[in-house]
């Protein structure tokens, strides 16, 4: 028997999939003068915006997404709801005062849109975007922006981090291990930047950069020789 509580689940569901609204949201942004504006507030810009939120950072949240904003809402999120490819819109919920915008919303091509509009019309703002994968990054890269974070890396990099420990390597070895392909990984994304648009010679560098990649990470690693003891506890 479905109960009252299931079907509203079910109607809910439903509704976001097909994108229905029975009370459609209309844009309602004020221009709080914020310092950052956070356009896209999933588990994404949830994490961002609690840890500006917590160093005392007014910030703006633009979300697109209606059902997400009565959701939000609904648990004490100030969350204005518009889509942030809108110039005017932008302009009223005070992008031309803030000192930086951060894009978090899971669609790349608007990420890429909203990144180039705000170039044109504000170059002194400050951009940080998230880029879902490594192509994301590399048109990022290629707008300029360097403040990027590909979303599943740095915690894939800590998993593999925790996993060698279980494996028996030393905490502080399995810590260097991590920086030293943090390191050696970004180095090779920049590399390959320039071919990122011909498949055929960025498939060939990138099989070359993995090979130069393992061999500079094995030397490093052999040649990282400090005291265990700094982890060790006395």
């Amino acid at each position: 028997m479905t109960t009252p509580l299931l079907l509203s689940a079910q109607k809910y569901w439903f509704a976001r999939q097909l994108n229905i609204e029975e009370n459609p949201l209309t844009p309602d942004v004020e221009n709080k003068e914020p310092r950052v504006i956070i356009v896209g507030f999933g588990r994404f810009g949830q994490i961002v915006g609690r840890l500006l939120y917590a160093n005392k950072i007014k910030v703006t949240i633009l979300e697109s997404d209606a059902s997400q904003v009565r959701l939000l809402r609904k648990y004490g999120y100030k969350v204005f709801y518009g889509d942030a490819t809108n110039l005017e819109l932008l302009r009223a919920a005070g992008v031309e005062q803030a000192e930086a915008l951060v894009v978090c919303t899971d669609d790349p091509e608007q990420v890429i849109t909203i990144v180039e509009l705000c170039q044109q019309h504000f170059p002194n703002l400050k951009l940080l975007a998230r880029a879902r994968s490594r192509v994301e990054a590399y048109q990022l890269m290629s707008l300029g922006v360097q403040n990027y974070t590909r979303e599943t890396f740095l915690s894939a990099l800590d998993l593999g981090r925790k996993a060698l420990v279980q494996l028996g390597m030393h905490p502080y070895q399995a810590k260097r291990a991590e920086e030293h392909f943090h390191r050696l990984d970004k180095t090779m994304l920049k590399e390959l930047l320039p071919q990122h648009n011909e498949d055929k010679q960025l498939e060939l560098r990138a099989k070359e950069a993995r090979t130069e990649l393992e061999e500079i990470f094995s030397r490093e690693m052999d040649s990282d020789q400090l005291s265990r003891r700094y982890w060790e506890k006395e």
